[in-house]
């Protein structure tokens, strides 16, 4: 695929019919022709451009239509680098991934490994297919640890991902990592990374971890974003610890801080999201309307539209609550973190079994599959989603002495 002078010299020679003697008015001897096709013997600068004027001569010139003399004197490492700078894009990674990553081994060109494994790594965070945007970004740290490329970004990505897939201690080591190779402003990421370590444990309910990750960032003023964000951890850890008020006491600490405007989107939701498990359903759902126009994302909308949903059924307005769950399920499934998803699953199930609206349900068990099937929600998710329903037809049955033959084809999706 790419080739030496030498192997140029023989190629030009079978193609235009030409034997080795017909270099020697040249001043190539038939052995030293023999000896540069076979490696034997190199050419220098002026030697080359007197082989490849030799050839388009013999060539009647057609041979300067093949090749130009810079083409000619490429190396198959320049030819290599080359070929890899110009496929270098998406469709091409994922079209001609294993080509690809020949070429770049057989060379030793590890800079494009890592290109191409970044390249498809953040093709695949983009469509939520978080499993094989690690697996590829993964690769792209090995190779960078091979050519001492810092990798602290990588880390971060691949830390982040594991949030969202609810693989927390994963996440944990992949973070730390990042945080020892932090160049450059360390202090913006250094505090960005401790408020995704602090959000493990708290997910993880331990939550002294987590403040001990997140006190640092409370106590710099330099950086407002992970301050900001800071705020609602440790809000939720004292609302988690059973401290609702003081909790929400510090939300609204950060809502009348003018410094922090641009973070209100966040405060109100997570103020409705404290009023709702203190069952304060009213003030959630004010807190949560106030919020929803100051989020900024289709991501961060869903969300809020989803915690709204649950309000509603908690209300008992089925009605709204099936709207906005029709309306967002497919972003909060695609884009949303583990817990999230769980939550949304889980006040769905109650919707359509206190609504007995078995078709929905069905619906919604069809939509977890097939994104179960594409690897993009958790299969533990499913299963335990199938286990509560069971649970539920089975309570009904054995306890309340409902006939089963009603429960039959929830029974049928799910066994």
């Amino acid at each position: 695929m790419f080739l030496t002078i030498g192997e140029k010299i023989r190629q030009a020679r079978e193609k235009y019919g030409l034997k080795q003697i017909a270099f020697e008015s040249y001043g190539f001897s038939r052995n030293y022709i023999s000896m540069i096709e076979t490696e034997k013997r190199s050419l220098n600068e002026n030697m080359l451009r007197n082989v490849y004027d030799a050839i388009c001569e013999l060539s009647n010139c057609h041979y300067q239509q093949y090749y130009s003399y810079n083409e000619f004197i490429k190396s198959p490492v320049e030819q290599a680098r080359e070929w890899l700078e110009q496929h270098c894009n998406l469709q091409d990674a994922l079209n001609q991934y294993e080509t690809f990553n020949k070429i770049a081994s057989d060379f030793d060109l590890i800079e494009y490994k890592i290109k191409i494994e970044t390249l498809l790594g953040l093709h695949y965070v983009k469509n939520d297919e978080l499993l094989a945007a690690n697996v590829h970004l993964l690769k792209a740290i090995g190779y960078c640890i091979q050519v001492t490329k810092n990798p602290a970004s990588l880390y971060e990505v691949v830390g982040t991902n594991y949030i969202t897939l609810g693989q927390y201690q994963e996440a944990i080591s992949i973070l730390q990592l990042s945080i020892n190779c932090q160049e450059g402003d360390r202090g913006r990421n250094i505090n960005r990374i401790r408020y995704y370590i602090s959000l493990c444990y708290l997910n993880q309910a331990k939550y002294e971890k987590s403040l001990e990750w997140i006190i640092p960032v409370l106590e710099q003023n330099e950086y407002l974003q992970p301050k900001a964000a800071a705020y609602l951890i440790k809000s939720t850890i004292l609302k988690r610890q059973g401290r609702d008020e003081l909790g929400r006491e510090l939300l609204l600490e950060l809502i009348n801080n003018p410094f922090y405007e641009d973070y209100l989107g966040y405060a109100y939701h997570n103020l409705g999201y404290s009023f709702k498990d203190s069952g304060l359903y009213q003030q959630a759902l004010d807190c949560l309307k106030i919020a929803l126009p100051l989020r900024e994302t289709v991501k961060q909308r869903s969300i809020t539209k989803c915690l709204m949903g649950e309000v509603y059924f908690r209300i008992g307005n089925y009605e709204k609550a099936h709207s906005l769950l029709v309306e967002v399920k497919d972003i909060i499934f695609h884009k949303g973190s583990f817990e999230q998803q769980e939550a949304t699953l889980e006040w769905g199930l109650d919707l359509y079994w206190e609504t007995q609206d078995f078709e929905s349900m069905l619906i919604l068990l069809e939509d977890i599959q097939k994104l179960v099937d594409k690897e993009i929600l958790d299969e533990f998710i499913y299963t335990k989603f199938q286990n509560r329903l069971y649970k539920r037809i089975m309570d009904d049955v054995l306890g309340q002495q409902k006939d089963l033959n009603e429960y039959r084809i929830l029974l049928d999706a799910i066994t």
